[in-house]
C-alpha cells in the first residue's frame, strides 16, 4: 500500500504517464517519487529514459486525486494484489479506477458473459438464465456493463441475490452517459454487492477506440468467457481474443445459423477457438466451473504462433529489429495510417505487439 498520501500521487501521476502495470515491482523498489522526477524504468535492456515531463504528470494526476476525493477508489498501484486475477495476468493495469465493493475481485470463481448490444429474445433469454445458475453456483458475473447481453447478465445476478462486476470500457471522467447513470443505479442498488472497475483513469481522452482495449481487462478478470450472441463484426470479438492471449478458457453455444448473433459463437467453435456449451444453464455451468482451471493446451496455443508468426506488420516489425516507426510500417505495407493502427490494435489485444508512441515494438 502507498505510504503516504504523497506516495500515492506519485502512484497516480506514473498511472497518467502510462507507465505499464509490469513495472509495478520496480517502481515499488525504487520508489514512485524517485520514479517520476528521474523517469528512468528497465522496462526493456538496456534502461531506458521515459519520455515525459514529472509537472506535467502531476497535473495530469490531480482528476485521479478528486475522484478518490469523491468517493471513488484506486486499485493497485504498489498492492497489485488489489487487482485480483488480473496482477497476474499478462499486460496488467498499473490501476484499476473503481466504485462499489473491491472484495469482489478477490471471489474464488469469476465468469464473464458477453454478447451483442442488439441481442434476439433467445440470446437475452440465455444470459439471464447463464447468469441465474452462475449465481447459485456461488460464481460473480462478469461483464462490460454495455445494454444488451451485458446488462440482462448483471441485471439477472442482481435479481437473484449474487454479485456482479462491471468492467467498464471508459474513463472514470466520463459520467454523463446513460451507461454510467445505469452502472451507479446499479452499485447504489446493490452495495457490497456490485464493482464497477475501469484500466482508464480521468486523465484518458474518452474515445470509441477504448473498448477494445478494454475487453482485455474484462477477459483478465475472468476464470472463463462465455460468449452469447454476437455477429461476426461484433467487439465480442475482442474479448474472445483476448482472452485466448491470456489463457482463459472461452465458451459459446452452438446456435441456429439462421438467428441473428449466431455467427460468432458458431465461428468461435468451428475455428476451435471456444468450447461447445450444452444447452441446460446448470450443466453449462458445471462444465464452465470444471474446465475454468484448465488453460489452453499447449498444441493450441503453439498453432496460434504459428498463425501469426507470418503476420505481415509482425514480419516487418521483427525484421526491423523489434522496433519500427508506425509511418514506416505503414509507407512499407503500402497502408493508411489510421489502417495500419487498427491493424496494430488487433495484434496489441492478441499479446502480440506493443505501441510505444509513434513506434511499434514487439511484445
Amino acid at each position: 500500500m502507498a505510504s503516504t498520501a504523497a506516495d500515492l500521487f506519485a502512484w497516480l501521476a506514473l498511472d497518467a504517464a502510462r507507465v505499464p502495470g509490469r513495472a509495478r515491482a520496480q517502481v515499488r523498489d525504487r520508489g514512485a517519487s524517485v520514479v517520476l522526477d528521474e523517469g528512468m524504468l528497465l522496462l526493456g535492456a538496456p534502461a531506458r529514459h521515459l519520455a515525459w515531463d514529472p509537472e506535467a504528470a502531476r497535473a495530469a494526476a490531480r482528476p485521479s486525486l478528486r475522484f478518490l476525493e469523491q468517493g471513488g477508489i484506486a486499485l493497485g498501484g504498489p498492492d497489485g494484489d488489489a487487482l485480483g486475477r488480473a496482477a497476474a495476468r499478462r499486460r496488467p493495469p498499473l490501476f484499476l479506477y473503481a466504485r462499489g465493493d473491491p472484495a469482489l475481485l478477490l471471489r474464488p470463481r469469476a465468469v464473464a458473459v458477453v454478447g451483442t448490444r442488439e441481442p434476439t429474445p433467445v440470446g437475452l433469454t440465455r444470459a439471464r438464465h447463464i447468469a441465474e445458475a452462475l449465481i447459485e453456483a456461488r460464481a460473480l458475473v462478469v461483464s462490460g456493463g454495455a445494454r444488451g447481453i451485458d446488462r440482462a447478465a448483471h441485471e439477472a445476478a442482481l435479481d437473484a441475490g449474487g454479485e456482479t462486476l462491471l468492467v467498464l470500457g471508459e474513463p472514470v471522467s466520463a459520467e454523463h452517459d446513460e451507461r454510467r447513470a445505469w452502472v451507479r443505479e446499479a452499485c447504489a442498488r446493490a452495495p457490497g454487492r456490485a464493482l464497477a472497475v475501469t484500466p482508464f483513469g480521468p486523465f484518458v481522452p474518452h474515445h470509441r477506440g477504448l473498448f477494445a482495449a478494454r475487453n482485455w481487462t474484462l477477459a483478465a478478470l475472468a476464470d472463463a468467457v462465455l460468449v452469447v450472441e454476437g455477429s461476426e463484426a461484433s467487439g465480442t470479438r475482442h474479448t474472445a481474443r483476448a482472452a485466448r492471449a491470456l489463457g482463459v478458457p472461452v465458451f459459446a453455444w452452438p446456435t441456429d445459423a439462421e438467428r441473428p448473433g449466431a455467427a460468432m459463437p458458431n465461428a468461435l467453435i468451428e475455428a476451435g477457438r471456444a468450447r461447445a456449451l450444452p444447452g441446460d444453464p446448470d450443466r453449462a455451468v458445471a462444465r464452465i466451473l470444471g474446465e475454468a482451471g484448465r488453460p489452453i493446451g499447449g498444441a493450441e496455443r503453439e498453432g496460434q504462433r504459428r498463425a501469426t508468426a507470418v503476420h505481415p506488420l509482425l514480419a516487418r516489425v521483427a525484421a526491423a529489429g523489434g522496433r519500427l516507426l508506425v509511418d514506416e510500417a505503414a509507407r512499407a505495407l503500402e497502408l493508411g495510417i489510421g489502417e495500419l493502427l487498427a491493424l496494430a490494435a488487433e495484434l496489441e489485444l492478441d499479446g502480440l505487439l506493443v505501441r510505444e508512441g509513434p513506434a511499434l515494438r514487439l511484445a
